[in-house]
């Protein structure tokens, strides 16, 4: 057909173009050492493959259907009561993943009668949240209580007035004053929304998140799995009447085929260790932190970041491309973050450290960056 032709040439168009601004993205198998994936505990190298041998589940592999319909099972059940008790909740309901999650709460708690005010640099699938839900948008400057306090003086009247943000950014490394929101948000009547997605297993006391010392005072919290906890999914985790109206009118809750029963059989089993035994790797990934960014204070700009999500500022997306390709060659497996995920001036390398990490890798890949840095050029 003449259309279909005209629209595979107005794609290819599209292409180059990605591919001269160095916007075009790829798909690369695994390579070298992981520096670029979210596996902060190392879960994925021992822990999990042991659990999963030892777990069979003598029933149905898949759910068939939704949880309203017939995809509704015990170990759900399960891991949602273990998991509240595990992060200080009143009860929690697990979505097949972080982006399912963050929409459902959009399209079931937000409406176009309230007001939202988001950190500019809010994650994607909470933005679009915000975006679908019609309600009014309102953006403060990064971390930025001072701007978002002016900002609220300044608001239109609304039902119901949000704050959301992220206890542990993804990109920067860096987190927001979460006692300083609380007040914030009791002084001017806001609710406040949180994702925990980076900081969920590998920060906080036992893992429990950052926000563990003011989660009374929060509305939702959003736990995505596919970080420290190594699988897929996330925990909403609230009040039990937000939970009953997630479960009314969530649409990626309501509309959505449960996920296989290995997956919360396996969660369950991550979510018991966190409390008891993963207090080494904790401590192991926080070592690799303080040892890791010792070696590269002088090396880069690393934005501010603290933790074990080390952004290193390349300036242009090519720059950025060059150097993950260079470090590729020395055998590690370090990702660019380019636009649209950061401003073009902004684009980086992201590394994300591991407790599994050896001292000789850290070592090693501090070299490597070195001369990656030094061989890319300004």
């Amino acid at each position: 057909m003449q259309s279909n032709r005209k629209y595979y040439e107005f794609l290819a168009q599209e292409k180059e173009t990605q591919k001269e601004k160095e916007l075009f993205r790829e798909l690369h198998l695994p390579q070298g050492i992981d520096f670029c994936s979210n596996d902060s505990l190392s879960l994925n190298k021992d822990f999990l493959p042991e659990i999963y041998r030892n777990l069979v589940h003598r029933g149905s592999i898949g759910s068939t259907g939704s949880r309203l319909i017939r995809g509704q099972s015990g170990p759900f059940e399960e891991l949602e009561n273990v998991f509240a008790s595990f992060a200080g909740h009143e009860g929690s309901l697990y979505f097949s993943s972080g982006y399912a999650a963050a929409l459902g709460v959009g399209s079931a708690l937000f409406s176009p009668a309230d007001q939202i005010f988001c950190d500019r640099l809010l994650h994607a699938s909470l933005l679009d949240a915000v975006r679908l839900s019609g309600a009014g948008k309102n953006y403060f400057r990064h971390n930025n209580l001072e701007d978002l306090e002016n900002k609220l003086k300044k608001r239109k009247k609304a039902r119901h007035t949000w704050i959301v943000t992220e206890s542990y950014f993804s990109m920067d490394g860096d987190s927001p004053d979460l006692a300083g929101l609380v007040k914030l948000a009791a002084t001017y009547d806001c609710l406040l929304l949180l994702d925990e997605a980076h900081a969920i297993g590998a920060m906080g006391p036992l893992g429990r998140g950052l926000g563990a010392q003011v989660r009374p005072d929060v509305t939702v919290t959003i736990y995505p799995c596919g970080k420290a906890l190594g699988l897929c999914g996330a925990f909403v985790g609230a009040h039990p009447l937000i939970l009953e109206q997630l479960i009314q009118r969530a649409r990626s809750f309501v509309f959505s085929t449960a996920p296989p029963l290995i997956i919360p059989l396996l969660l369950k089993e991550v979510v018991l260790a966190l409390a008891k035994g993963l207090e080494e790797r904790r401590r192991q990934l926080a070592e690799n932190v303080r040892l890791f960014r010792s070696r590269i204070q002088s090396l880069a700009d690393t934005r501010g970041s603290y933790g074990h999500i080390i952004p290193i500022i390349a300036g242009t997306a090519g720059r950025a491309l060059k150097l993950s390709a260079l470090l590729r060659s020395e055998g590690f497996d370090v990702r660019a973050i380019r636009p649209p995920t950061v401003p073009d001036e902004l684009s980086r390398l992201r590394i994300s450290l591991q407790s599994g990490h050896t001292d000789a890798e850290l070592n090693d890949l501090e070299q490597a960056l070195e001369r990656s840095l030094s061989s890319a050029g300004p």
